[in-house]
């Protein structure tokens, strides 16, 4: 695999959307992962390839600290018993239910 450089500025927005804390910086991308991100940007899935690259550091930082979340609950409290991963898929399916119609109350398709 041949990757080639592509700058990219990262625009990172605390919350409370402070435009002025952001970070340039260069990322080695594979071309055709640069190219799609340029469609996705090009159909409007993505604000812009610095937009599209924070969302997904965003993400997997959410990921990261779920993860280290549930290994601190399960050392205080042990692993989730039968009843409680009922709950949890239950709980899970609900959220899922939601974020599927959710979207179109706000009058945006998904």
């Amino acid at each position: 695999m041949t990757l080639y450089r592509h700058s990219v500025t990262i625009t990172c927005f605390p919350r409370g959307n402070v435009r002025d804390m952001t970070k340039k910086i260069g990322v080695d991308l594979p071309d055709d992962l640069y190219r799609w991100m340029q469609s996705e940007v090009r159909a409007g899935r993505a604000p812009s390839i610095s937009g599209l690259i924070a969302e997904v550091v965003e993400h997997q930082r959410s990921r990261a600290e779920l993860s280290a979340l549930v290994a601190d609950l399960r050392t205080e409290f042990g692993p989730p018993t039968a009843e409680s991963r009922k709950r949890i898929d239950e709980a899970v399916d609900a959220l899922c239910t939601v974020q599927e119609t959710e979207p179109a109350r706000r009058g945006r398709t998904a």
